[in-house]
Parts: structure tokens; sequence; C-alpha cells
């Protein structure tokens, strides 16, 4: 019996190599997570160091809890940067004044915004995997925004809603098959473009199950298993004035599953209906916990040689308070 040779490590990629495997090295552009800042802290936070590039994300929760406002505010911050954002408006929500109070330009030429009644799941499933190739050599950071999967009906559902025919029990199972199907496709596409996909879902109370949990998700289980992060977003009160006028909400975000970060992360913030998104308060409980910032009586907070009271910091001392919490996250 002639001399067993022994194989090393770099024989046997060698080998692999040779077999016409597509392997890559962690230095590789699409095993790498790509990451831009929202500008506001409570969403950098949950999310673990901004949005993720390349990845799905899904935002789900009650009716009028701030889905379509993460929408706004992301786009904001990628117009800013000199970005390109594509925006599935089939709730028909997209208010460009209220838009602008949160800092986003919907003049902007990088404001792709598609409004098309008779758009399908098909056709915008379609239309993502046209534009990840479309924007192969863009290097500024781009998003797909979707508002919403749940508003988003089949092309079987448009047939027969045709014919007069509406709440077939098919429809619900059919499209599920199309999200599964097609997620499959998407999904890889936009990490190798390097493509952020954001998806706006709904939730829905589970009446036959009084066991487990109370609400699921619409349009099936495909999207919750190739999110790469899901964020529950939940109201939890309602603001009022002096006069009992309605002046906007409180929220919380909580990332319910994040494979590209820490998960569980859980954060509260605020909604003016005059001023936009409001996170200041998160900023400071976050800073205080951390030893960053030192809080006195009556709401007075002292942050080195800067003394203030309550939300009523400069937006320098914001800034630089800020800054020094970002690189402890990157840290």
């Amino acid at each position: 019996m002639g001399k067993i040779e022994k194989m090393t490590k770099k024989d046997v990629r060698a080998g692999i190599i040779g077999l016409g495997i597509p392997v890559v090295t962690l230095d590789d552009k699409r095993s790498k997570t790509n990451w831009f800042e929202t500008d506001f802290f409570t969403v950098d936070w949950v999310l673990g160091h901004g949005f993720p590039l390349g990845r799905i994300v899904e935002a789900f929760g009650e009716e009028s809890s701030g889905k379509s406002l993460l929408c706004t505010i992301i786009a904001a911050r990628v117009l800013k940067m000199g970005g390109v954002v594509v925006l599935f408006d089939k709730e028909k929500s997209f208010d460009p004044e209220f838009a602008k109070v949160n800092g986003l330009d919907s003049a902007d030429s990088g404001f792709i915004y598609v409004d098309e009644s008779d758009y399908c799941l098909e056709d915008i499933y379609r239309d993502i995997q046209a534009f990840t190739e479309l924007v192969q050599k863009f290097d500024k950071p781009v998003i797909i925004l979707w508002d919403s999967l749940e508003a988003t009906p089949s092309r079987r559902e448009l047939e027969q809603a045709k014919e007069g025919k509406f709440g077939s029990h098919e429809q619900g199972s059919h499209r599920a098959q199309v999200n599964s199907k097609s997620l499959r496709q998407v999904h890889s596409r936009l990490s190798d473009s390097n493509v952020g996909l954001f998806i706006v879902n709904q939730t829905r109370e589970r009446v036959a199950n009084p066991y487990g949990q109370k609400t699921i998700t619409s349009g099936g289980k495909a999207l919750r298993f190739y999110a790469a992060v899901r964020l529950f977003v939940k109201k939890e009160k309602i603001s009022t004035n002096s006069n009992g006028q309605i002046t906007g909400i409180t929220c919380t975000i909580e990332s319910v599953k994040n494979k590209v970060a820490v998960p569980y992360r859980k954060m509260r913030y605020s909604v003016d209906f005059q001023k936009g998104f409001n996170d200041i308060g998160s900023l400071l409980a976050y800073a205080t916990n951390n030893g960053l910032v030192i809080k006195g009586t009556g709401g007075w907070y002292k942050f080195g040689s800067h003394k203030f009271q309550g939300e009523n910091a400069g937006p320098e001392i914001l800034a630089e308070l800020k800054s020094i919490i970002y690189k402890e996250i990157k840290s």
C-alpha cells in the first residue's frame, strides 16, 4: 500500500475553488454590512450602528404608530448624503409638507416617488430587481421604501376585483406564496448591489387562536425570515397641550430580530405633529445611564461645563453629546 499524502487546509481550499464553487473572502464587498447613520439616536441605537445597506429591514406595528415616519427620516438622511430614495407609496400616506418638517425635500432629484394604483406585488418585486441592477456602480446610499406590504394586492387579486370578486379565501395564501418566491430572488440581489430595502408591514389580530401571540403580521411568514432586522413599533400614549388639543404621540421601537447587530434593543421617542420626530429624551436617558451626563434636581442636566434644563439644550451641546455617544456605540 502506497504512502497516503496528507492534505493541508490550503489544498482543501484550492480543491473547492477548482470545483467552480464561488468562494469569497471576508474582504469581499458582499460579505460586509455597510451602514449609514440616520442622525436620530433612537433609530440608530436600536438598529445597532445605523441603517444596514444590502439588507431587508421590516417595521411592523399597529396603525398610527410612526412606521411611515421612519420611512421619512431614513429618506431624508439618504438624500442629504447625495443618495437615491425610491418610495412605493401604496398606502397613499406620504405628505410632502410633513415630510419637509422632518427634513425631507420631495423636490430633490434623488427622491423617486412611485404611486400607481394598479401596481401589484409582482410589479414591485420586478422593479426592485431591475433597480438593483441599475445602481450597481452608484457609490452613494440607495434605499427602497415600501409602504406598505399589506396595502399591496397581488396580480390575482386585481384580476378578481375587475370581475367583481372580492374576499376570496385563497387570496391570503396566494399573497404569502408570491412573497415567499419573490423574496428568495430579491434578498441576494440587494446584497450584491448594496441596496437597502425598508418594508412597512401591519399587524392583525389572530381571531381563531386564543393561545400564544395575539397579533400576526400580514403577507405570510417569509418576510420575517428574510428580513435581517425586524422593528416592532408601538404607540404608547397620545400627547395633548394645556387646552386638551392633541399635539403628538409617544412611541416605542424595539428590534425583535437583528442579524447584523445586538438584538432586543428598545427605545422611546415622541412625534410632534408640528415639529416632527423628537428623540432628545432618549438621548439624555442613554447619556445619563452611561455616566456621560449628570442629572440634577428640577430637570437640570450637567454635561462637562454645560448646564441645561430638560430638552432645552442648545444644538451645539446636543451635537457634541451625540458625537461622543456615537463614538462609544461604534467602539
